[in-house]
C-alpha cells in the first residue's frame, strides 16, 4: 500500500520505488524460531491449506527438539574452535617466547666474545706501549688512564671474574679508583660508557 508521498510522485513521475514492504493479516496462524544457528533445520511453520497448526504440533515439538539439538551441536562446534585457536594461540606464544630468549642468549654470547676480543686489543694496545717504552715517558694522568685501561681490560675479560668497584664500596674502605677520579659523581655504568 503506497503511502501519501508515494501516492503523489506516482502521479508526478509516473512510477514509485518503495523500500518498505506492506504486511497486511491474512487470518493464518504461523510459528517461527529465531537464531543464528538455524539455518539447516526447519524453524517455522504456518497454517496450510491440508493442515492448521494445531494439527502439526507433534511435528512442531519434534522440530523445536531437533532445532535445539542442532543449536547445541553448532555451539559445541564454536566452542571447539575456540578452544583450538586458544592452543595455537597459547603454543604461537610460547614459540615467540623461546625465539626471544634465544636470540638473547645469542646477543649475550656476542657480547662476552665482543668483550673478550676489546680486553685482548686493550691489552696488546698497552703491551706495544710498553715495548716501546712510552708509558715511562707520560705524564701522571696518561699513565693513571693506562692503569685504569688495565682495570678495564680485565672488567671485560669474562674469563678474570673481575669488577670495578663501586664508590660506596670504595668509601667503606677508604680507597679511590680511577673511576671515582675520572667520573666522581657517576655510577660505574655510565662512568663506562663514557670511559670506553
Amino acid at each position: 500500500m503506497l503511502t501519501p508521498k508515494e501516492l503523489k510522485d506516482k502521479k508526478r513521475y509516473g512510477a514509485v520505488w518503495s523500500k518498505h514492504w506492506d504486511y497486511t493479516p491474512s487470518g493464518k496462524l504461523a510459528l517461527a524460531l529465531s537464531g543464528k544457528k538455524l539455518y539447516d533445520v526447519r524453524s517455522a511453520w504456518s497454517d496450510t491449506k491440508k493442515e492448521t497448526l494445531e494439527t502439526q504440533l507433534p511435528k512442531i515439538l519434534g522440530g523445536i527438539l531437533r532445532a535445539a539439538e542442532h543449536m547445541k551441536l553448532k555451539r559445541q562446534e564454536a566452542e571447539e574452535r575456540e578452544l583450538q585457536w586458544a592452543v595455537q594461540e597459547r603454543r604461537r606464544r610460547r614459540l615467540e617466547k623461546a625465539q626471544k630468549l634465544f636470540q638473547q642468549r645469542v646477543d649475550a654470547v656476542d657480547q662476552i666474545v665482543a668483550d673478550y676480543q676489546k680486553a685482548e686489543e686493550i691489552r696488546a694496545c698497552l703491551a706495544e706501549m710498553q715495548r716501546h717504552g712510552v708509558v715511562e715517558s707520560m705524564p701522571v694522568s696518561k699513565r693513571r688512564l693506562l692503569r685504569w685501561a688495565e682495570d678495564l681490560a680485565k672488567h671485560l675479560d669474562p674469563c678474570s671474574g673481575f669488577e670495578f668497584q663501586t664508590q660506596q664500596d670504595l668509601h667503606k674502605g677508604g680507597t679511590t679508583s680511577l673511576v671515582d677520579k675520572f667520573c666522581p659523581n657517576d655510577s660505574v655504568q655510565s662512568a663506562r660508557k663514557k670511559l670506553i
